[in-house]
Order: structure tokens, then C-alpha cells, then sequence
């Protein structure tokens, strides 16, 4: 495990641990492991929370070789794709996207996801068009699924050249048979664009979440923007927005999940890399965690540290979110933490969201939604059959 010792957005060394494990933790054979330990950290200049200890080399490797199993998702696999998985994925994709409701085929006949992407993420599209005119321009999208955004800036929008990095093989077989364009894998590690030159706007999906490095992210945007090019970051989640819907931090917390904000969190961090939002908000208010912004690359921006009433706040909604899981955890999990667990409990029930039943059972009082939970379950019951009786 790599240990970061500043802050990967605003190099202040000032922080406090506010989180200890990830996801993990919620799988049962890998609960033992160093990986299940990140020591989130609240950086008390810009109020990102970020893992401090970060896998690297080999275990990054073992991480992202089981992609869906650790986000929780049982019937879902990563890796390569095989000769008959290619076949099947292009006998289903002649389809195309765009099936009828009447008379729809099997669901082995085409790919209902590619539709289902299209509907969910077509408000981005829409949104880039209004901010911004992409007549003759360069773009590239980091994470495509599909490449149908892509699609339309090159052909309603004028785009001249459109490039996408997809994190899958899977993508991008997608990307080729649906939307032909040139595409390379990302590199989470590395974050080497292989395309030539310089782009008007960059795609950016779910990107600041997931960055091992995320300085070679800003880095990268500076450096493969044109003068005034501009980065959309999409489908980057709130932490106060989770913390506030009832999420619960060890479903929210992924083992790919390196870099955590809120709204004000993710503005300082933009203008202390040079990029200054010209519109940021959460597209469904408070039905979704999602942010979305559109900045400016303007070597002139200059951030500034977060209020201290903010960090505050801040600071005092992670212990509360924390111990608010742990009280709604499976004993499994309460055991990480041993005898601290008899402090977790009494602010549990000084907080009002746990309480003693009359046999001093502790109940919490709050129901908390754990993302993939029946996956977490079913792969824990599949790895509980496989060991040896």
C-alpha cells in the first residue's frame, strides 16, 4: 500500500482521518486483507476526503481484475472479453439501440443496456450543448460506455473529431460496433491519452472519484486542453448528499473510490488546479448524489481554503455518518473496530439513532441503504459454499 501524505488536490498536509475502511469490509473473505483499509482523510484546506493509503502495482492489478465482484455485483464480471463473448455482443448489437417497445425481442436478441444508457445520460448532452459550441471541435471522453455523446457532438453538434477511452473491453466493442471511432482503454494508473494534440472539451465521467493519481488527472487536463478548453465532469457523487439520503459509508466507500466532496469541496478543488466552474449543481436536487460541472481551463484561478465553519461541519457530518453505519452494520463489521466499538455505541444511542432493546440488544434507529447489498450477500453465500466442510 502506498501511504499519500498531502492532500492530491491542494498539497496541504493539514487533514484528519474521518474514515478507516472501504467496501470491502462487506465481503466476508476479503475482510482480513490491507486492502480493506484506506484511512479516508479530511484535507482541512480544500475539505476533500481522500484515501490515504492506496493500493498499488499487483494488488491495483487483483482490484480491477474483479471489478463488478468488489463494487457488490454478483451476476457481473470484468476482464477480457473471449472470442464467443465478442460474437454474442455483436449478434446482439446489429439490433441496434433504438428498439421498439411493441414487439420487442428477447433480451438475448439485443442489449438493452445500450438503451438504457442512452436515456439516462442523454441530459448531458443536452447540457454541453447549451454551455458550450463544439463547431469544429476536438473532444475526447474519458470513461465512454457507449460513445453515443461523442456520436452526437460529431453529428448534430459539428464536432470535427471525436476520441474515447472506455475502461473495458466490453465498452469498447460497444463503442466500435455502435458508434465507430478511434478509442483506447484507459489507463487509471498511467492516464496516457494516445490520441495526438490538443481538445476544445474533455468528457469527463466519473473520473475525480476514481483517480489512483488524480494530480496526473489535473495534469492531463491542463496539458491536452487547447487555451480555454474546457472539462465536463459527470456522475461524480456528493458525499454530503449520500451522508443525507441515508447511504451507508461502507456501500458509498468503494475500494475504487479514492477522492470523496461535496459540491463546495469539488469548486476549490477545480480552481486550485486552474479551472474555474462555469456551472456546477446536482441535476435532480436532492433525488440523486450526482454533481455535475463544466469549467474553464484558466491558468489564473486560485483557490481558496475552506471556511472553518464548513470544515466543521464537515468533520462533524463524517463522525456522524460513520458511527451512524456502524450501527446499522453487520457484527462482522462492528468487529474491525474491537473495544472502540463500545464508544461508537454509546454516541450511537446519545445521538438518538440507536437504542437498547429490553434484553440490551443495541437496535439501530435509522435504517440505512447499503448500494449492492443483495450482491454483497450473494457473494458472500457463494464464497461460504465453496469452503471446504
Amino acid at each position: 500500500m502506498r501511504t499519500v501524505e498531502i492532500c492530491p488536490s491542494c498539497g496541504s498536509p493539514d487533514r484528519a482521518i474521518v474514515m478507516e475502511y472501504n467496501g470491502l469490509v462487506l465481503l466476508d473473505y476479503m475482510r482480513d486483507s490491507d486492502l480493506c483499509r484506506y484511512d479516508y482523510a479530511l484535507c482541512h484546506t480544500c475539505g476533500l476526503v481522500y484515501a490515504s493509503r492506496r493500493p498499488e502495482g499487483e494488488e491495483l492489478t487483483f482490484l480491477y481484475s474483479r471489478f463488478d465482484e468488489f463494487l457488490g455485483r454478483s451476476g457481473r464480471k470484468a476482464g477480457d472479453l473471449s472470442d464467443e463473448d465478442r460474437a454474442d455482443l455483436r449478434r446482439r448489437l446489429k439490433a441496434g439501440w433504438l428498439v421498439s417497445e411493441e414487439d420487442e425481442p428477447p433480451g438475448d436478441e439485443w442489449l438493452p443496456e445500450v438503451l438504457n444508457k442512452r436515456m439516462l445520460s442523454s441530459y448531458h448532452i443536452n447540457l454541453v450543448a447549451a454551455l458550450t459550441s463544439l463547431k469544429g471541435a476536438r473532444v475526447l471522453e474519458l470513461r465512454s460506455t457507449t460513445g453515443f455523446m461523442l456520436e452526437i457532438c460529431r453529428k448534430y453538434l459539428g464536432a470535427a473529431e471525436v476520441y474515447a477511452m472506455p475502461m473495458s473491453a466490453r465498452h469498447q466493442l460497444i463503442i466500435q460496433e455502435l458508434n465507430e471511432m478511434p478509442s483506447a482503454l484507459i489507463d487509471f494508473d498511467e492516464l496516457d491519452v494516445p490520441f495526438e494534440g490538443q481538445f476544445d472539451l474533455i468528457l469527463s465521467r466519473h473520473m475525480l472519484t476514481h483517480m489512483l493519481y488524480p494530480e496526473r488527472l489535473w495534469t492531463m487536463f491542463r496539458e491536452r486542453l487547447r487555451p480555454g478548453g474546457r472539462v465536463y465532469l459527470f456522475l461524480e457523487n456528493d458525499d454530503s448528499s449520500m451522508f443525507t439520503r441515508r447511504k451507508n459509508i461502507f456501500g458509498e466507500m468503494k475500494c475504487f473510490h479514492f477522492q470523496n466532496f461535496d459540491l463546495s469541496a469539488l469548486a476549490r478543488c477545480m480552481r486550485y488546479n486552474q479551472f474555474e466552474p462555469e456551472f456546477i449543481r446536482h441535476p435532480f436536487g436532492g433525488k440523486s448524489s450526482e454533481l455535475v460541472c463544466m469549467a474553464r481551463y484558466e491558468p489564473s484561478a486560485r483557490g481558496t481554503p475552506i471556511p472553518t465553519n464548513q470544515l466543521t461541519a464537515r468533520a462533524d457530518m463524517y463522525e456522524k455518518w460513520r458511527t451512524w453505519s456502524l450501527a446499522a452494520s453487520p457484527d462482522s463489521v462492528k468487529g474491525l473496530y474491537g473495544s472502540e466499538m463500545d464508544t461508537f455505541i454509546q454516541r450511537a444511542i446519545e445521538g438518538g439513532y440507536a437504542s437498547r432493546d429490553k434484553s440490551g440488544r443495541f437496535v439501530p434507529q435509522v435504517k440505512l441503504k447499503t448500494m449492492h447489498s443483495d450482491g454483497y450477500q450473494a457473494l458472500n453465500e457463494e464464497a461460504a459454499l465453496q469452503q471446504p466442510q
